[in-house]
């Protein structure tokens, strides 16, 4: 499973920040898993927007619109086929904390995933 968002910086009366300012903005996220861990993302698995992951500034930047996309956040990876045997898994709750400039928002996900398939199958 990978999910794909892209936001919209607002401030504080929810109008869009636009213009050279927010688009100097460098964004970077960091994320956390807590319980459950259904997915075993504690595993190293998970995929942020800087490499090494959960680190930054990294060189990605906010556009003149005030958005900004999320790298993956590969998750099902980790429930894998194991003994020609679909391996199902559970939720998982990551706290995703998004840092642009010198500001942050977090952001509460639950991921779930049912089954995983090995090469189509």
């Amino acid at each position: 499973m990978t999910r794909t968002f892209t936001y919209q910086v607002l401030d504080q009366n929810g109008h869009a920040m636009t213009g050279s300012w927010i688009a100097s903005q460098q964004f970077w996220d960091a994320v956390q898993v807590t319980s459950p861990d259904g997915l075993g993302l504690k595993n190293g698995t998970s995929k942020t927007t800087c490499s090494p992951p959960n680190t930054g500034p990294c060189g990605i930047y906010v556009n003149s619109l005030g958005q900004f996309e999320e790298a993956g956040l590969g998750a099902c990876s980790t429930a894998c086929y194991a003994n020609k045997t679909c391996v199902t898994a559970g939720y998982t709750a990551v706290s995703q904390t998004w840092h642009i400039g010198s500001y942050s928002i977090v952001n509460q996900v639950q991921v779930y995933c049912d089954h995983v398939l090995w090469n189509g199958q």
